[in-house]
Formats: C-alpha cells, sequence, structure tokens
C-alpha cells in the first residue's frame, strides 16, 4: 500500500479503490455537470459562445468517461485481474483533464476581460471544487494531488496575471489553501489507510484465531469466528448464530451451581466491572462436555453495548491437571509409604548395628582378658613369691618385724596394680554419654597401659611419635576402643607374617587444624584387591577366620558416626597405615 517512502506505487488497497468508486458518480456529477453548468451560466453573457459550449461538451464526455472508468475499476479490482492498474491511470487521466478545464476556464475569464465578480465566482467554484475533492477522491491520494495542482495552479496563475493589489492578496492567500489542503488531504488519506490496515488486521485476527472470538448480546451471540463454529462442532455459523447460549452448556456446572443463572450473574459483573475471566464447562452439539477458558470484556459498538468474549479449549490442561493431582496422590501415598518401609530398614539397620556392636565389644573383652591375665601373671608370681618367702623366715623363726612391713607393703602394692588393672577394663567398655576435652597421648598413655606389655612380650617394638599436644573434644573411651583394635590388628598382622624386627608405630600430629592419629607397622601392608574392603562388615583377614570381621567396621562407625571424623587405611612401602582424622570443629 501507498506510504511516505513510495510515492510512485499504484498499489493501493481494494477498499480504498471502492471508496473512490464508490463517491464517483456524486463527485462527477458535481465536478462535469452541476459546476460546468453554473459557471457557464456566470460566463455565458462575457465568452463566446461557441467557447462555452465546447466546454460543456467536454465536461459531459468527461463524465461519461469517469463514470465507464469507475464500473471497470470496479470489475476488475473484484476479480483481482492487473488489468484494475490501466482502469486507475485512465480515471487518472479523465480527473486530471477536469481540472484542467477548470484553469482553461479561469484563464479565458481573465484573457477576454470579465468583470472581476464574476471571475471571482469562477474562482469561488474552482476553490469549493477542489476542497470538495478531499471528500471524493482522497481515498486515492495521487488522484487527488492531480486534481488539486491541475485546478489550483492555472487559477493562482490566473489570478496573479490579472494582478492588482487584491488579486495579488488573493493569489498569496490560495497559495496557502492549497498546500493547506493538500496536507489536510494526506492526512485524510492517511487515516483511512490505516483505519483499513486495522481493520484487516483485525478481522485477520478474528478470523483467524485459533482462540473462539464472538460478539454477546441479550443473552445471544451476535456474532462470531470459524473458531467458535469448530468448537461447539455447528455445521455453519448461522445455525450457531440461531441458538441460545444456554444450548452451549449443562445445565449444572462442576461446582454444582446452575449453568444459566451462574452464566447471567457473571454477564452482569462483566457490564459492572468492564471485564471477567472465569473457566467454564460447555456443551458440544453432540453433547460431549469440554472446559473452556473464558474472558469477557463490555465494549461499544455503533452505540450499542456488547460484550466481547474469547473462549479457549482447556480440555486438555483440565486433564493434564487431573492426572497430576492423581500423580501427587499417588506420590504422597507412596512417599508415606515409603517413609514407613524406611523407618522400618532404619530400626533394623540400627538393631542389626547394636548386634554387631556387641559382638565387637565381646571380642574386645576377650582379648582384654587375655592381656589383663597376662599383667596379673607378674603381680601375682610376685605375690606368691613374697607369701613364701614370709612363710619360709616364719618357719625359721628369722621373720622379724622389719621384714613383715615390708613383705606386706609390696602385697599391698601388687594388689593395688591388680586393682586398678581391673579399673581399667570397666572404664575402658563404659559408654561415654557425652564429649570430654582430652588428648591423644592420654589416650595412648591409658590403651598402652592395658596393651603395651603384651606386646612388648611378644618381641614387638613400640614407636610413639606424639607431635600432637592440642587437647580437642571427643568420646575417649569409644576412641580407646578404636586405638586398642588397631593396634591389636598390626600385632596379630605381625605374628601371624612372623615378621622380622616387628614394630608397631604410633604417631599423632596436627594438618590444616584437623587432628591426626596415625597406627602403622611394618607388615607388608594389605593386597590392593581386599585393602577397600577391609571396613566392610564380617570382612576378616585373618586365618582359618580367627577374626570376626566386626573390628575394623565398628571402628569406622565409631569414628565417622559417633565423632564426626573419618577412618581411612593406605599402604605405604613399610605395610599398613590406619589414619584417625578429626576435625577442629571437634576441637
Amino acid at each position: 500500500m501507498i506510504g511516505p517512502k513510495n510515492w510512485l506505487s499504484l498499489n493501493y488497497h481494494p477498499k480504498l479503490l471502492e471508496m473512490l468508486i464508490v463517491l464517483t458518480l456524486p463527485g462527477v456529477f458535481i465536478a462535469n455537470i452541476m459546476a460546468p453548468l453554473i459557471a457557464a451560466y456566470v460566463l455565458f453573457d462575457f465568452v463566446p459562445h461557441v467557447q462555452i459550449y465546447g466546454w460543456l461538451f467536454l465536461h459531459f464526455g468527461l463524465f461519461f468517461g469517469r463514470v465507464l472508468a469507475a464500473k471497470k475499476l470496479r470489475y476488475f479490482v473484484t476479480i483481482k485481474s492487473d488489468k484494475s492498474t490501466k482502469y486507475l491511470k485512465m480515471i487518472f487521466a479523465l480527473t486530471a483533464s477536469t481540472a484542467l478545464l477548470y484553469g482553461a476556464a479561469i484563464w479565458v475569464s481573465v484573457l477576454d476581460g470579465v468583470s472581476e465578480l464574476r471571475i471571482f465566482t469562477v474562482a469561488v467554484i474552482i476553490i469549493s471544487l477542489s476542497a470538495g475533492a478531499i471528500s471524493t477522491l482522497v481515498s486515492v491520494f495521487h488522484i487527488y494531488v492531480l486534481y488539486v495542482l491541475f485546478s489550483m495552479i492555472p487559477l493562482i496563475g490566473a489570478i496573479a496575471y490579472h494582478g492588482g493589489e487584491m488579486f495579488n492578496v488573493f493569489a498569496f492567500l490560495l497559495s496557502i489553501f492549497t498546500v493547506t489542503i493538500l496536507t489536510a488531504g494526506y492526512r485524510q488519506f492517511s487515516v483511512l489507510r490505516n483505519s483499513i490496515s486495522l481493520e484487516e488486521t483485525f478481522e485477520t485476527i478474528y478470523e483467524k484465531s485459533s482462540d473462539g472470538i464472538a460478539l454477546i448480546q441479550h443473552n445471544r451471540f451476535k456474532d462470531c469466528n470459524e473458531a467458535i463454529v469448530t468448537m461447539f462442532q455447528y455445521s455453519s455459523k448461522e445455525e450457531l448464530l440461531r441458538s441460545h447460549l444456554s444450548n452451549f452448556m449443562p445445565k449444572f456446572q462442576a461446582d454444582g451451581s446452575l449453568s444459566v443463572k451462574k452464566m447471567l450473574k457473571m454477564a452482569k459483573t462483566t457490564l459492572q466491572n468492564g471485564t471477567y475471566s472465569f473457566e467454564w464447562l460447555y456443551k458440544r452439539r453432540d453433547g460431549e462436555l469440554f472446559w473452556t477458558e473464558v474472558v469477557l470484556t463490555r465494549i461499544y459498538l455503533e452505540g450499542e453495548e456488547l460484550i466481547h468474549g474469547t473462549w479457549r479449549d482447556i480440555t486438555d490442561r483440565k486433564k493434564l491437571e487431573e492426572q497430576r493431582e492423581a500423580s501427587k496422590k499417588e506420590i504422597e501415598e507412596l512417599n508415606r509409604s515409603l517413609e514407613s518401609r524406611v523407618k522400618l530398614e532404619v530400626d533394623k539397620n540400627r538393631e542389626k548395628d547394636k548386634k554387631m556392636q556387641q559382638q565387637s565389644r565381646l571380642a574386645q573383652m576377650g582379648e582384654m582378658m587375655s592381656m589383663i591375665a597376662h599383667q596379673w601373671r607378674q603381680p601375682l608370681a610376685a605375690i606368691s613369691a613374697t607369701s613364701a618367702t614370709i612363710e619360709l623366715k616364719a618357719s625359721f623363726n628369722r621373720l622379724t618385724d622389719d621384714v613383715a612391713m615390708e613383705k606386706a607393703q609390696n602385697i599391698s602394692n601388687y594388689s593395688q596394680h591388680l586393682s586398678a588393672t581391673i579399673d581399667d577394663f570397666r572404664n575402658f567398655f563404659k559408654p561415654d554419654k557425652e564429649k570430654k576435652v582430652m588428648r591423644y597421648d592420654e589416650l595412648i598413655r591409658s590403651v598402652l597401659g592395658i596393651i603395651e606389655a603384651a606386646v612388648v612380650t611378644q618381641n614387638i617394638q613400640l614407636i610413639q611419635e606424639l607431635d600432637c599436644r592440642e587437647s580437642f573434644s571427643s568420646y575417649p573411651n569409644e576412641l580407646k576402643q578404636v586405638i586398642l583394635n588397631l593396634v591389636k590388628n598390626a600385632e596379630d598382622v605381625l605374628l601371624e607374617k612372623e615378621i622380622e624386627a616387628p614394630y608397631i608405630k604410633i604417631k599423632t600430629y596436627t594438618e590444616e587444624g584437623q587432628y591426626i592419629l596415625e597406627v602403622s607397622d611394618n607388615g607388608e601392608g594389605i593386597e590392593e584387591g581386599i585393602i577397600e574392603h577391609v571396613f566392610d562388615p564380617y570382612f576378616s583377614t585373618k586365618k582359618a577366620k580367627e577374626g570376626t570381621g566386626l573390628g575394623l567396621y565398628m571402628s569406622k562407625t565409631i569414628i565417622e558416626e559417633h565423632c564426626g571424623g573419618t577412618l581411612s587405611v593406605a599402604n605405604s612401602d613399610d605395610g599398613a597405615v590406619f589414619k584417625i582424622t578429626l576435625g577442629a570443629a571437634d576441637g
């Protein structure tokens, strides 16, 4: 379509051409019949009659030519033929010729010495026709411009040629008038062009929209697009428009309310508030129910109050929502069931861990009993020897008071040592309820007080590198059990493999705010294929299944779950290295 950037284009919208055609007959009747007759009457006594008759004859010819060209243009526009351009150009030429005839009339008036009043009268006719052309020719702006220029330029020229103060002022005013009506004409053309564009856009949206669009008046569809017809499965728009709104919905909505009553209430709300949106259950022509999303808006059309509505079929969305709700309930039920099963399994695992821990404690108690028995041998032997000495000296009457006192003190010291050993054994397996502040060297001293004698008796060297002197909080008895288990495992490996010059090294240090204890040996390490399984429950590397396979599992559980640290194992050049790491948060 013609616009500011394509002035020479004749690509006019068919509706603009239709407006030109409709207004052609009244326009050409005024421009080529009525106005020429008035002008001829004004000039009849001052211009040769031959010229006047010839001038009228040309106007009458242009009248029939313009009417015929308009009819042809309408036909070819209707069938969308390229020949419409040809007849549009023909109308250009005929309209321009009409304007030039008026230019000729004003020049003849000036040159033939017609009175100024009559010249002024003819000028007014030409001005009136130019001004009126804005209502008949402006839909095709090129024609309007040609008519105004071809009629006003000769008029301005003739008035200026006539001369005189009044006519010169008149010519100047006509120049301003020409520019003004051309500007007004373009604005009018722009309004027409834009309104057609908007109308066409609206029609496209209205007709081609996938959503149903309709106008409602007096509880009936006044107009609708094809999407509504398809949505409700009617055979034609006319059939649908004949039906009452109540025919498109079930008797009751999903919430149990009467459809008609509720719809009337919503229509009233729309008219009061201007707009209203909701979801609604409708019925197709075959009785099938479906869900829609409806937006109603109050509008005014041709002075009447209407409701503009859009309908969107959301049946699939509703089904998905129902499926999602059903799935949500199913998932919630599964979660409840899963929670019960998880709780049951957790309880089972806890019970199993308690049993494993009890088995591990029993195994450690057996080993502790062996170590205590080993520690008791020397004090008991000393008590027995002291008792024999007292008895022997008494038999020879050589038991003095000083000797008796000395031997009794020795027996008392040996007994206290035995009692202290019993206390250590008892405290060792007492579960810790609260964390206590401790140091690694204190824990190790307590553990070695029980186990050192038994280890050294096996000719195993105990090496201590205790560089961590910081205090931290944890569970001392549980840590003692872990250290004891790691030392005993190292002892068993060294004895089992009959390592020459065996040693067990206990090393402590701090690293990046963490408290680390390592128990290592020179027992040649753990096979690579099984090292990752040493912390598994019931896994043992001891021969003939001498071990329970719970010691390392329980040790890892104590360190990582109770004490909040880590227990790991790796091989060094000499043997295995077990590493306890307690974080700064435990300090």
